[in-house]
């Protein structure tokens, strides 16, 4: 996928150090392969082709014209040089790299800078701008990226592990001629998208040169069937020290792994004798893998791309009730790009899952609601079925206001109030919820505020009044609370406002 880390002023001489010096270093794997220069602006506006330099990296992460040394932007308050960007590539290719013959692990290598070529290239069309004006509220488009690509092929702690470094310098071009720095929110807010992006590529890629077959899409990844779990497992000694630091820590999350990498990060290993290539094969032989099941996972399938009758159904999967408005009412074209990219078992070009995605937008059973609330206003959509079921949601709750459901004598709701301590604002809430008489009321505050809690009193005064309470939520954790809840401090002093009302819109799911 894509990992996305700021890198502060001086960090980017890691990757330059990390350069092997000479052909017999790069066999052996004490070092990796020279960089290269990547973006509009690295070429046009500076004129950085080719191979990176120590010189001409450092001079850019300073804001400097690598040609004059002279300074490029003010560039107030930057605090970080640029932003790693990393494609990692499933340990299954990386496998396929290290022990697959010469003319396939060339393949594969060639696969994976396509595929890391064409994500950033869609990162640089979306996510390169900066901001000016009064509180850097005004959006402006820019040139293009500065940007140095590092190809990599072994983790820190040896293993194979194909993946590149793409270091983007946080200045750039504006239409008016001035350097400023890098919008750096819009790389975070298209990162997933790109890293479904590479993925997706990959995949075609290495179905059109090597006729591979791939495992089931978990979260826009795959890996390549024929090569077992297990092995992939003992080659991921890396993931494996980050899995064991969140189970020390109790903590299991994208935050946690993150916390985890850097507590548990290594110097990068480099064999003590032979070459990295012999320190992978006496792995292999200890674990009991024999890398000549390789080639049994080239050729199990046909070499051709996408065909139409792929995307015709996955486009009605992604109309209908499963697909894109399963658990969220709304997308935008991001979405959309991740569900076609996750949604073609053998992949695609970037480029085509982007003319998917607008043939997609385009249909008549999408519906464009406007912008969005962020700074990025992209258009949010939604389908025509599910409006229509709103539509018909809201209809039937209002219809039913005058239902005189679930009313309770004043007394039971007194007592039901009375035994515990609550805000006026929670009263008001019980009271409209056993006194109103509306068929559906709507709750709405913030969280912690104290809903649950008060529900508890609603729920012993419809109970008190004779009525069957059943409680129903899309968690059935939550479903069970409505058995009695236990109030937390907080929710018994809440702060916020809370209130009953019908503000909120209706929403559901036909099944």
């Amino acid at each position: 996928m894509l990992g996305i880390n700021p890198v502060a002023g001086g960090g980017e001489g890691y990757y330059v150090d990390a350069v092997a010096q000479g052909v017999d270093e790069y066999y052996r794997g004490v070092g990796e392969a020279p960089g290269w220069w990547a973006g509009e602006a690295a070429g046009i506006e500076l004129g950085l082709d080719g191979e990176v330099t120590s010189h001409d990296l450092r001079a850019v992460w300073s804001g400097l014209d690598p040609r004059s040394g002279e300074q490029l932007g003010r560039f107030a308050n930057r605090s970080v040089g640029g932003f790693d960007l990393c494609w990692r590539a499933p340990k299954s290719v990386s496998l396929l790299f290290a022990f697959g013959d010469p003319e396939i692990s060339r393949e594969v290598r060639q696969a994976h800078d396509a595929a890391v070529a064409e994500a950033f290239r869609y990162l640089e069309t979306n996510a390169a701008g900066t901001r000016t004006g009064r509180g850097g509220l005004q959006m402006e488009p820019v040139d293009g990226f500065v940007a140095a690509m590092f190809r990599h092929r072994t983790s820190r702690t040896g293993d194979p592990h194909l993946h590149t470094h793409v270091l983007v310098a946080n200045m750039v071009r504006s239409g008016d001629g001035r350097w400023r720095t890098l919008d750096g929110r819009l790389l975070f807010h298209h990162s997933k998208t790109a890293g479904y992006l590479y993925q997706a590529h990959l995949r075609h890629e290495l179905t059109i040169r090597l006729g591979v077959e791939w495992q089931p899409i978990v979260t826009g990844t795959a890996d390549v069937v024929g090569i077992d779990r297990s092995v992939i497992w003992e080659f991921s000694e890396r993931r494996q020290q980050i899995v064991e630091h969140m189970d020390n820590v109790g903590y299991r999350s994208a935050r946690a792994a993150q916390i985890a990498t850097l507590a548990t990060r290594p110097d990068k290993t480099t064999p003590a004798d032979g070459t990295i290539a012999d320190a992978w094969a006496a792995k292999a032989v200890d674990i009991g893998f024999d890398p000549a099941v390789i080639s049994d996972a080239i050729g199990v399938r046909p070499r051709r791309g996408v065909e139409d009758f792929q995307i015709t159904h996955l486009l009605n999967h992604l109309v209908g009730p499963e697909g894109l408005t399963e658990k969220d009412s709304t997308f935008d074209r991001r979405h959309t790009l991740q569900a076609v990219a996750a949604g073609l078992p053998a992949g695609a070009p970037v480029s085509l899952i982007e003319q998917i995605t607008d043939v997609f937008l385009d249909r008549p059973e999408v519906v464009a609601l406007g912008e969005g609330r962020n700074f990025m206003h992209l258009t949010r959509y939604s389908t025509a079925e599910l409006l229509r079921l709103e539509q018909r949601l809201i209809t039937s709750a209002v219809a039913r206001q005058d239902d005189q459901a679930g009313v309770v004598a004043p007394r039971l709701v007194d007592a039901a109030i009375s035994d515990r301590p609550m805000a006026d604002e929670q009263i008001a809430m019980v009271d409209q919820l056993c006194r109103g008489g509306s068929g559906v009321v709507v709750v709405a505050a913030a969280a912690g505020t104290g809903k649950t809690y008060a529900l508890a009193a609603a729920r012993q005064a419809w109970a008190s009044g004779g009525y069957q309470v059943i409680g129903t939520a899309l968690a059935a954790k939550a479903a069970a609370s409505s058995k009695g809840p236990r109030a937390s401090p907080a929710e018994r002093s809440p702060s916020s406002p809370m209130t009953s009302n019908a503000d909120a819109s209706a929403s559901g799911r036909r099944r």
